[in-house]
Parts: structure tokens; C-alpha cells; sequence
């Protein structure tokens, strides 16, 4: 049970749950001497080289895909997960006008809230969202789609670009 230590630092002191862990360690001696540099433990570094996600290659990614003439027949799955979000949306109480889409890719929270609105036009609005901010770090697929004045009529959006 002990191969692995998360080790946490809560305002500069150990929490009990590593303590515990060095007192009945059977190296106490050596991990009692160590832990005096707390910042040892508390920090990694990891080399660029060794990094396993590497932002800048995943926006590569996402802008070639936008740029695909079929880049529309691949939201399905994210429609399919922004649908049953809304349902549990529709659960919730009281109302939240505001609403921020970080990652949004496309905006298929937004397009699914419009289709929402368009099949159900007597129902509340889902959690009573009127306005969604909409941030994505690929400018290409953020405003890959054209929206109408009508929609932001229903709900407003705003699309922000943010860099890595």
C-alpha cells in the first residue's frame, strides 16, 4: 500500500496524513533528516523534452482539424456530451444568467442551448443561462461556425480567443 506518497504542503507545514506516514515509515530516521527542505519535496521539474502534453502541438492539432471540409461530422460525440450536460442543467435550481465555455472548441454547448430553445420555445431557458462566454485557444475552430443574429437574439454569446 505505500508504493506511491502524494506529498501535500498546506501553509507550509506538513499535513497530518504524511506525518504519519514518515513516523511509521521504517526509514524514519533518513526521512526525517530530508524533509527539513520542504520545497524539496513539495515542487518537480519537469524538462521540456519529457513534458507529456505539449500545448502548442494539441493547438496544431486543432487547427488542422478545423480546416478539414468535414470537420462537422466529428462534433457528434461532443454533441452528445453537451445534450446530457443540459439535461442536468435542466435539474438544477434557480437561475444562472451567466455562463463562461472554457474549451469551448466549436461552441456546441451554445449551438445545443439554441437547438434546445428552438424545440422546447414554452420551457425555461436551461438554468436560466441568457449569456455564455465562449473561450478557446484555437481561433480557427472557435469561429469555424457563423452564428445568426437570431441566436444571440435567444442567447447571447461572446467568443474570446485566449493564448497558450
Amino acid at each position: 500500500g505505500r508504493s506511491t506518497i502524494n506529498i501535500m504542503f498546506k501553509g507550509g507545514r506538513r499535513c497530518c496524513k504524511l506525518s504519519r506516514l514518515i513516523h511509521t515509515h521504517p526509514h524514519h530516521d533518513l526521512l526525517s533528516r530530508s524533509r527539513h527542505n520542504a520545497a524539496a519535496f513539495s515542487t518537480v521539474t519537469v524538462p521540456e523534452s519529457k513534458a507529456v502534453f505539449d500545448s502548442r502541438v494539441h493547438d496544431l492539432h486543432k487547427t488542422r482539424a478545423s480546416r478539414l471540409a468535414n470537420s462537422y461530422e466529428f462534433d457528434y460525440f461532443r454533441s452528445e456530451i453537451v445534450t446530457r450536460l443540459i439535461s442536468r442543467i435542466l435539474d438544477l435550481d434557480g437561475e444562472y444568467p451567466v455562463a463562461l465555455d472554457f474549451g469551448c472548441h466549436s461552441g456546441q454547448l451554445y449551438k445545443e442551448m439554441i437547438n434546445f430553445v428552438r424545440q422546447n420555445p414554452k420551457d425555461k431557458l436551461p438554468g436560466g443561462i441568457r449569456q455564455i462566454y465562449q473561450l478557446d485557444t484555437c481561433k480557427e475552430l472557435l469561429f469555424r461556425d457563423e452564428i445568426p443574429d437570431w441566436q444571440n437574439a435567444l442567447i447571447a454569446q461572446q467568443r474570446m480567443h485566449i493564448e497558450n
